[in-house]
């Protein structure tokens, strides 16, 4: 296996390992303190933790379905989450497992095929796999230091979720 193919498991793994210690830290919230508006990113806990969700759920939908949708129809949503905390907790797993298995059985030249994306109505831009992975990993890691933030703000101690904690606990 390539060191490519590698470091795109290992990040897939810490991204995994943060958001869970975050999932953990957020047990430890009242209903209230989960929903609270802080004002940062989507809201509240939930609502970001929400929204991670989601995206890597629709991220590994498109690695799996090898399809995108018109980037100029996805856009930021600013409703309300959809998912009540104790759902994340179950589903969420499913959506790493997915994400490992498909990486574990991909063969390593697919990682480079890009998927054809509009961009806008009149431009095209094909994104190779592995960017997929990247950008999920990138966009969790963003929204994770936001919920950081906010335990931060509700008084409580959070998490290391830097990923020299995570090389460290291996």
């Amino acid at each position: 296996m390539s060191f490519a193919k590698q470091s795109l498991q290992a990040d897939l793994a810490y991204s995994e390992w943060a958001t869970g210690r975050l999932l953990d830290a957020a047990t430890l919230l009242t209903p209230e303190e989960r929903t609270r508006d802080l004002g940062l990113s989507h809201r509240s806990v939930l609502g970001t933790l929400s929204h991670v969700y989601e995206s890597e759920q629709f991220w590994i939908g498109c690695l799996l379905t090898h399809t995108l949708p018109p980037m100029y129809e996805v856009g930021n949503s600013d409703t309300e989450p959809e998912h009540m905390f104790e759902e994340l907790q179950q589903l969420w797993p499913g959506v790493w497992l997915s994400a490992r298995q498909w990486l574990a059985t991909v063969p390593e030249e697919e990682l480079a095929h890009a998927i054809p994306c509009r961009i806008t109505p009149e431009a095209e831009r094909p994104f190779p796999r592995w960017e997929l992975i990247r950008h999920s990993v990138n966009h969790a890691t963003q929204h994770r230091g936001q919920v950081v933030a906010m335990l931060r703000m509700l008084g409580k101690q959070p998490p290391n979720v830097d990923i020299m904690g995570f090389y460290l606990s291996q």
